[in-house]
């Protein structure tokens, strides 16, 4: 038996506050399950202070985070945050989180990246297999994600981008039930 589909729809910035709530609010009109925010140094908008206004103006559309950085925050702290947002949004938060992206944005908080004892590199990219770019249809897609589910047994999609969320709602629409 496999969890129902969920798409969550990744946003990093916005051309003005209404555009964002805009966004927000349509990827909710169109069945997203989550709307996530980046924690990146070369983003324009933080994502705890945009994450808090999405939840308030919707109702059901999960707000997270697309992996806070470890070493951006101290731990107590950013665990108050995301407690008090989960709970002001009725608990519709969801904590990601990692290590981070690399020596550069480290080093634009001035962190200084020490190597000890083997511990593994901000930079380390897993061994995988390529991923393989698809151009298809809505019903193309829908079956391949099917069948990724029924391989893999994923069901949670993340699409980036305002443009996108566009494009992949016939998907939406189709895998919401299922």
């Amino acid at each position: 038996m496999y969890r129902p589909f969920r798409f969550g729809l990744v946003i990093a910035n916005a051309p003005s506050p209404t555009a964002f709530t805009a966004l927000a609010r349509r990827a909710e009109e169109l069945g997203y399950a989550t709307l996530l925010m980046p924690d990146r140094t070369n983003t324009g908008l933080a994502p705890l202070i945009a994450l808090a206004i999405a939840a308030e103006v919707t109702t059901s559309l999960r707000v997270g985070s697309y992996m806070f950085c470890n070493d951006y925050r101290h731990p107590a702290l950013l665990s108050k945050e995301v407690a008090t947002l989960d709970f002001l949004s009725g608990g519709r938060f969801e904590l990601g989180l990692g290590a981070g992206v690399g020596p550069l944005e480290l080093a634009q908080l001035s962190y200084v990246l020490t190597i000890v004892d083997n511990l593994v590199d901000r930079n380390f990219e897993g061994e995988g297999p390529p991923i393989a770019l698809f151009v298809m249809s809505a019903s193309q897609a829908v079956e391949h994600l099917l069948e990724q589910r029924e391989r893999y047994g994923f069901s949670y999609i993340p699409v980036y981008g305002g443009v996108q969320m566009e494009k992949f709602a016939p998907v939406v629409a189709q895998l919401a039930s299922k």
